[in-house]
């Protein structure tokens, strides 16, 4: 009878850590089912929660945008202003700019330190040597003048801007800011001669500003950016916002300001999504900017076939946004291995909750088996034997 009562205290023992172990796996079951069919929730979320920092994210890009558009339309406001007004232009700064003019051209080059001779605080006046300086030369050179103290102000509150400047619709003279004396320009644009570095700089890297936003290309007189180019001050690659500017119906000249590619792609990496890659592309497909600084060193145009040779951007895996008032636009890849990695995350988690509730259970039922349900169960065996010995052991 000892025998057997002791078995059945052993089989009551086996039995009541068995019923343990089940309900653990049985959890821990439960936990990974949970984890695997909410993986597509999952992802779901993640691609929610990236479309909604995406969108935070244009919303950066949006107000640096609007900045150097407040900054244009202002600039152009002014001039056409005085242009329409000409009491309201500043003749002391216009005459200051004109004593500029005739210096030779030889002593520029050589001279580094001409410039506060030759330019005045807010900005520079160049003239192709030889051009007339006509009642309609100082008309507009004092109209324009009046965008200098515009340019001034907002270098110093943004601090966005590369060059801001006026160039006259004949394309003989130009106004710039920040200053640039002609010894700068000369050896900015590697020109033998000032006529040269003009037109170098009215070039623009093949964007052509005068003609691009002329009568001709922009009958709306619309603001119009430009396709990326190399800066001929040596600022890198950049992007020009130009807007018109008219007296009347008369076509006068281009006000415009520079945005360097690696200022647009310094936002995408300070407001970036937590996963995926974020460019700005332009209408011919160009990158304007790449949060993985891809532009970074090179001067040259770069695609987004070149960047994704096989990517079809209509798939899922793509989330494009418009930005305001450009013909940009805002592109997240959300590829499968960010996406993954941001699931598996997710599933660490549930594993590590199941792994920390089985222990606890294991932890639960060796406590409650030596404190407890082992005493009980040898109080039983005790009680059984009683019943067929006399002499029966106290446990």
């Amino acid at each position: 009878m000892n025998t057997v009562t002791s078995h059945s205290g052993k089989r009551l023992r086996r039995q009541y850590l068995m019923s343990l172990i089940m309900i653990g796996a049985l959890l821990l079951i439960a936990l990974f089912a949970y984890a695997w069919f909410s993986i597509d929730d999952r992802r779901s979320d993640i691609r929610t929660s990236i479309r909604s920092q995406s969108e935070q994210l244009k919303v950066s890009l949006d107000e640096k945008i609007n900045l150097v558009r407040g900054h244009v339309f202002a600039m152009r406001r002014v001039i056409e202003n005085t242009l329409a007004r000409p009491d309201l232009r500043d003749s002391d700064l216009a005459e200051r700019l004109l004593q500029t003019i005739g210096v030779p051209t030889d002593r520029l080059a050589a001279d580094n330190t001409d410039a506060s001779a030759l330019t005045v605080d807010t900005g520079s006046l160049h003239v192709t040597p030889g051009s007339p300086t006509d009642s309609t030369f100082q008309r507009d050179l004092a109209a324009a003048a009046s965008f200098l103290a515009q340019a001034a102000g907002n270098y110093q509150w943004y601090g966005l801007f590369e060059w801001s400047y006026y160039y006259d619709a004949r394309q003989r003279w130009f106004l710039i800011y920040p200053r640039l004396s002609p010894a700068e320009l000369l050896r900015a644009t590697r020109a033998p001669d000032l006529a040269t570095a003009i037109a170098t700089l009215l070039e623009a890297g093949g964007t052509r500003p005068v003609d691009l936003v002329g009568p001709r290309n922009n009958p709306q007189r619309s603001m119009i950016w430009t396709p990326p180019y190399e800066d001929a001050g040596n600022k890198g690659r950049m992007v020009s916002l130009l807007a018109p500017v008219y007296r009347s119906d008369e076509y006068v000249g281009v006000i415009g300001t520079d945005v360097t590619l690696q200022t647009l792609s310094d936002v995408l990496r300070t407001h970036a999504p937590e996963t995926g890659r974020a460019l700005v592309l332009n209408a011919d497909g160009r990158v304007l900017a790449d949060e993985d600084d891809a532009l970074q060193g090179t001067a040259h145009d770069l695609t987004f076939p070149q960047l994704f040779p096989d990517a079809d951007m209509n798939g899922p895996d793509w989330l494009k946004l418009p930005l305001s008032d450009t013909p940009w636009l805002l592109v997240v890849h959300l590829d499968d291995p960010s996406l993954n990695k941001l699931l598996t995350k997710g599933i660490r988690l549930y594993l590590g909750l199941a792994v920390l509730l089985v222990l606890a259970i294991a932890a639960l039922g060796v406590f409650q088996s030596r404190r407890y349900a082992g005493p009980a169960l040898r109080l039983a065996a005790f009680v059984e034997e009683c019943e067929t010995q006399e002499q029966a052991t106290m446990p």
